[in-house]
């Protein structure tokens, strides 16, 4: 159902990152390119995806894995589990990441030269609003909505 509903999808991301398994992370992605879906952020985030503008929209690579046996009898009856999938490049969904715990994985994206972390986004993080999910305190919101260029279309025309 991680196709079906995209936060099962970037908790189970989360549960592959905290045994290290950044190469399921990266069939997650491959998967969602392969079903017509854009990646979410957190996944291509913790996939260490690298992130480039394609015609206004944020893309990501997903490098090839390679196939590696089961490691146990319920994995081998899914194959998507630990099966080679190719290099791919498929939509990011998002800017930023969905969960709030995410944030404590943005990097410098100079580090890299990928367009996936956004010059800026890191300093956003003290205006986090608690909770498992990314929100803003009012501040933090309209430095995020200006950080984007992003607007508000029905109250700007209220206030024009």
């Amino acid at each position: 159902m991680k196709h079906v509903d995209p936060v099962l999808g970037i908790i189970s991301a989360y549960l592959y990152d905290s045994i290290g398994d950044i190469e399921n992370i990266r069939r997650m992605a491959f998967y969602y390119v392969k079903h017509g879906q854009p990646i979410p952020y957190d996944i291509a985030l913790l996939g260490q995806l690298r992130g480039e503008w394609r015609d206004g929209v944020l893309s990501a690579k997903v490098p090839t894995v390679s196939k590696r046996e089961p490691r146990t009898e319920a994995e081998g009856a899914n194959t998507w589990t630990f099966s080679d999938t190719p290099a791919t490049a498929g939509e990011v969904a998002g800017l930023w990441p969905w969960m709030r715990q995410g944030w404590t994985f943005l990097d410098d994206p100079a580090d890299n030269g990928s367009a996936l972390i956004r010059t800026g986004l890191l300093n956003l993080t003290r205006n986090l609003a608690p909770g498992r999910f990314a929100a803003f305190d009012f501040e933090g919101g309209h430095r995020l909505a200006r950080m984007f260029s992003l607007s508000n279309k029905s109250r700007d025309k209220e206030i024009a």
